[in-house]
């Protein structure tokens, strides 16, 4: 009797620390691979816009570049360079600083602050949807009817 005492007061508290701990295996893997992918990506192309927008304000000249142009947009066929650059330039380091910043909230929550409800984690995905769609739609849009 005893024997099975000590048995059943085991397994209640494995099953007690098993419902408190974090979840482990491949959810939890798949969870942290996504919040690195989504660091990198947020990060990454902040930082490439940044470079890619005072790179162009430094030269003055169009170069290949897949974050500046309108899709299917040849820089050697834009009408107006000068005025082109004047446009793209600023809304490029606005796009890209709110990148960064948005990386920079995300890895404070994921690694400090740890905030998980579902409407930050909704804010996680549609935030940097809506500054990316901004971007692409928008700016992108009016640049093409403008300059090509």
């Amino acid at each position: 009797m005893n024997f099975l005492r000590i048995f059943l007061t085991g397994a209640t508290e494995a099953a007690e620390a098993a419902e408190n701990a974090e979840p482990t295996g491949m959810m939890s893997g798949m969870l942290d691979m996504f919040d690195v992918l989504m660091l990198v990506m947020l990060i990454g192309f902040g930082v490439y816009g940044l470079y890619s927008a005072l790179r162009l304000r430094r030269e003055q000249l169009l170069f290949p570049n897949k974050i500046l142009y309108p899709g299917g947009c040849v820089p050697d066929e834009c009408l107006d360079p000068g005025e082109f650059i004047d446009f793209i330039v600023p809304r490029t380091i606005i796009f890209s600083v709110l990148l960064i910043l948005l990386g920079g909230l995300f890895a404070l929550n994921t690694f400090v602050i740890k905030i998980e409800s579902f409407y930050a984690t909704l804010a996680w995905i549609v935030v940097p949807i809506v500054v990316l769609g901004w971007f692409g739609i928008f700016v992108h849009r009016k640049a093409a009817k403008r300059f090509w």
